[in-house]
């Protein structure tokens, strides 16, 4: 699922095709999960295949000319129909061919979505049931935490486009506000933005809920780290106001790996609170479990803590499938400025998992506080 292991070879004078899942995995999301076919999981949107460099780093002239290419994988666990295997696999399949037809300093991502515009024309006109995932709104925040603002900046992966939306949690139409330069929101706000050409929606909007509460852009300190690879975006990840989704790897998430989540939020000056909440996903087939107990603390001064709510996992380490769930303790307290919430991770994968034994998943997207 690596270069790992083309790399090994290539260097043994052996000819190599590569497959790494972070890029060649077509049974992959393409698009927003919530607006998508149901897949296995993961994130491979047009954009990450065309960035894909099939040639590692480090390999000598003679070792680089013995990868030979790269091949999409098409696994259909979750793809029923000869329609979706279609939808799953163009137009991912045109930016990578193209990646591997390419020398590298020929590759224009820009001109390669000019391009597409033609090619989705003979995708509709062959019968080929396409992917508009290009089409989606794509939201890319980030905080000012100086203000404590959050700034959102709309794009998609298709040409020309124009993006439509409200503010107000209402469908986008014809004549909503046209987007032409970030979007600062100040307070908490649904969005909802689809994408237009000549005069047509190209998709569905998904209400984006951002929710700046009282612990929205706090100083978090963990007392683990989180793993390297389900990182978010560092410690505001956990109060950015944002849910992670049905994708653990939407990078709204932080996963720890055998170890609790334990975060201390400094609200920044003393407040009343009524409720604290948190979320957390179940994905067996990762190796993601709920946490076991979460206990939800508050202090006055950052070294006394007290435990005002307690609650176990919703389901047993062994309930298949995704699952999402809101762990939550309301009580109404006042003069409260830093809370503390500990997720207590499984440990190890349960007996008759398939990572029976090894260091299970922990994953949390959100702190809210209310």
């Amino acid at each position: 699922r690596g270069d790992e292991g083309g790399i090994a070879a290539v260097k043994q004078g052996n000819t190599a095709i590569m497959s790494p899942g972070s890029h060649c995995y077509f049974d992959h999301y393409q698009g927003d999960p919530a607006l998508e076919p149901l897949a296995i999981g993961g994130f491979t949107p047009l954009k990450k295949v065309y960035e894909y460099e099939p040639i590692p780093e480090g390999l000598t002239p003679e070792q680089s000319k013995l990868i030979l290419g790269a091949q999409a994988n098409h696994w259909t666990e979750y793809m029923p129909t000869t329609q979706q295997v279609e939808y799953m696999a163009f137009p991912r399949l045109a930016a990578l061919s193209e990646v591997l037809w390419s020398a590298k300093e020929q590759r224009d991502w820009a001109s390669f979505c000019e391009r597409m515009t033609d090619q989705y024309a003979r995708y509709q006109k062959l019968g080929i049931n396409y992917s508009h995932s290009a089409f989606q709104v794509t939201v890319t925040t980030s905080i000012d935490s100086l203000k404590r603002n959050l700034i959102l900046e709309l794009s998609t992966e298709a040409h020309n486009s124009e993006i439509r939306y409200p503010l107000n949690g209402e469908e986008p139409g014809r004549n909503s506000k046209i987007y032409k330069k970030p979007i600062t929101i100040k307070e908490t706000t649904t969005l909802k933005a689809v994408t237009f050409k000549n005069g047509e929606a190209m998709g569905k909007a998904r209400a984006n809920h951002y929710n700046l509460h009282k612990a929205f852009a706090a100083d978090v300190n963990l007392q683990n780290p989180s793993h390297r690879r389900y990182d978010g975006k560092s410690n505001l990840t956990l109060v950015n106001g944002i849910e992670g989704s049905i994708s653990h790897t939407d990078g709204n998430w932080k996963g720890f790996l055998g170890s609790d989540m334990v975060a201390t939020i400094d609200l920044g000056k003393p407040t009343s609170i009524e409720r604290i909440s948190v979320d957390a996903m179940q994905n067996t087939v990762s190796w993601i479990f709920f946490p076991q107990e979460v206990i939800f603390e508050v202090s006055t001064n950052g070294s006394e803590y007290t435990i005002i709510g307690q609650e176990q996992a919703p389901e047993p380490p062994t309930a298949g499938g995704k699952i999402l769930y809101k762990f939550s303790c309301e009580k109404q307290i006042d003069y409260i400025q830093f809370v503390s919430v500990t997720l207590k991770n499984l440990g190890t994968c349960p007996v008759g998992h398939l990572g029976e034994g090894k260091p299970a998943f922990l994953f949390t997207s959100e702190i809210t506080v209310e």
